[in-house]
């Protein structure tokens, strides 16, 4: 039989807290609204079990030994997490999911899901996990189950158990640094002159559907990067070119890093998430992902 653990009373601990945050026995007793005699018996009945000198009494005011000490700062750590389970049990009982988790598409960038993130941590204990996806790994993390919501480009097949809704659309343009010399040909984007530069891709993220490229030509040089993020500073860097989404460029393409070389393509942007059972906090993110698109859009839109 596997050996049972220790265990220590959160009471006691809490009692430990309190008096260390109060300075004395008199102020814990009075925010604890509980007797000292009650308070000191608790520490006795601790000290007892563990063998060990939780409070010096030799002095005027009894004072925390070296044990005493571990235990208050130890002890804090395991009162946080009994409040944080007490409030995560609770929310599961009204409907708050324990884990949600979302992904989006590294065109679309990741201030949105920031500004999401921020805003849930006052709300609720469930635990969000926010994952850049590129291409396929989306839809194929939705599909099995990976992830609970994911913001996206359209594919070109939905799949039946997913519902959708249209969020905006997604210019996505050609740039290459200020530096590269594709500046000097007279059709920087005509095939057969693209062909001789290098592209920037960002690998698709999927594990077992088939993978897809966009815009690489047959023989065209390549280099691979994992991140919409990398892609942008490969590009700046003149390592080569590609296509970025223009909101994620727009302060290099005004202060000049990175130069445009023409529109790429027009592209929509779902929100999509499993049809299965509706928690709140799933229901509450999806309902803000939208208003926080829409404040962007008329923020961009006001510029």
């Amino acid at each position: 039989m596997k050996k049972l653990k220790h265990t220590l009373s959160l009471d006691t601990l809490q009692i430990l807290d309190v008096i260390a945050r109060e300075g004395s026995f008199a102020a814990a007793s009075h925010h604890l609204n509980r007797s000292t005699s009650a308070l000191s018996y608790q520490i006795q009945k601790l000290e007892d079990e563990l063998g060990v000198l939780v409070l010096d009494r030799s002095g005027h005011r009894a004072a925390f030994t070296q044990a005493g000490k571990l235990l208050v700062d130890q002890g804090r750590l395991l009162l946080n997490a009994s409040d944080t389970l007490h409030r995560q049990v609770q929310e599961l009982a009204q409907g708050w999911e324990g884990h949600l988790n979302i992904s989006y598409d590294g065109i679309i960038g990741s201030e949105l899901l920031l500004s999401l993130m921020a805003e849930f941590c006052e709300l609720s204990q469930t635990k969000l996990t926010v994952k850049e996806e590129i291409l396929t790994g989306g839809w194929e993390a939705l599909s099995t189950g990976r992830t609970d919501i994911l913001i996206s480009s359209r594919p070109k097949l939905l799949p039946n158990e997913i519902n959708t809704t249209l969020l905006g659309k997604m210019e996505m343009i050609w740039v290459a640094s200020a530096t590269s010399p594709i500046h000097n040909e007279p059709s920087p984007l005509q095939e057969d002159i693209r062909q001789h530069y290098r592209i920037i891709a960002v690998s698709d993220t999927a594990h077992s559907h088939p993978k897809l490229t966009k815009n690489i030509l047959t023989d065209q040089p390549v280099y691979t990067v994992s991140t919409m993020d990398d892609k942008i500073k490969a590009i700046i860097a003149s390592i080569g070119i590609g296509t970025v989404p223009r909101p994620l460029v727009q302060k290099e393409l005004e202060n000049g890093v990175l130069i445009e070389l023409g529109t790429a393509r027009e592209v929509d942007i779902l929100l999509a998430w499993q049809r299965a059972e509706m928690g709140k906090a799933k229901a509450w993110c999806l309902k803000h992902i939208r208003q926080l698109w829409q404040q962007k859009h008329h923020a961009c839109s006001a510029l």
